[in-house]
């Protein structure tokens, strides 16, 4: 049923308006406008709910990992619980600990506006590192926490195996920037720095967090320097 001929059928019953009581012609003229708006929206192009649901949610710079900064936090910002709660991504700081390889630390808990812990800062009055362990975590290359080994196009002889607290845990070194380093699950593997896993254990390998340091201020007169000291010697 179209337009044109719903149209054509009012038409013929408001021309004969003998055969056609008053109450039912007045019952028309109220439908007709809903029966119009009804077919016209039948000829709209319909939305396909799963199209909705596939768009991805706007990524939080908030929280997204590069040489020289984690979201809005860089080496100059000071170690403060005020000086975090004013990121616009977090909502609240708490204080909590975490590990290092080699013991556990204080930290200070970024968590977002869904109440996420995302980012654990660890400092006493500048910052030390960063763990990003938050599924708004997004590291230099796209990578996100619970990525599988492979998607994050890493290779074993970048990593080398955690000890201590970290033991069973492997670290691996981002190429793009020295200061940034993964450090993933590895589940069956021994733990065993002498032989790093194999294959079977790396495809069953995820992203736990991402690890970010200050990056060290390069020194352009070093090299001058020891060009002069080769030079005099």
């Amino acid at each position: 049923m179209n337009f044109v001929y719903i149209s054509a059928r009012f038409k013929l019953l408001f021309n004969n308006k003998k055969n056609m009581p008053m109450t039912l012609r007045r019952l028309a003229c109220m439908l007709l406008p809903s029966i119009i708006l009804v077919s016209i929206s039948g000829c709209l192009p319909m939305v396909d709910k799963g199209d909705l649901e596939a768009t991805p949610p706007p990524k939080n710079s908030g929280f997204v990992i590069g040489s020289n900064h984690v979201g809005d936090i860089t080496a100059q910002t000071p170690y403060q619980l005020e000086q975090f709660s004013k990121i616009p991504s977090v909502s609240k700081v708490e204080k909590t600990r975490t590990t290092l390889p080699l013991h556990s630390v204080n930290a200070l808990s970024l968590i977002d506006r869904e109440g996420q812990q995302e980012l654990l800062v660890i400092g006493k009055t500048q910052i030390n590192s960063i763990q990003g362990i938050g599924p708004k975590v997004v590291g230099p290359n796209g990578e996100k926490i619970g990525d599988s080994f492979q998607s994050t196009k890493m290779q074993v002889n970048q990593c080398k195996a955690g000890l201590n607290l970290w033991f069973r845990l492997l670290i691996c070194k981002v190429k793009t920037n020295e200061n940034i380093k993964l450090v993933f699950t590895a589940p069956g593997y021994d733990g065993n720095p002498d032989f790093l896993p194999n294959k079977n254990v790396l495809k069953k390998s995820t992203l736990k967090k991402i690890v970010w340091s200050p990056p060290v201020p390069k020194d352009d007169n070093q090299p001058l320097q020891h060009k002069d000291k080769v030079k005099n010697s």
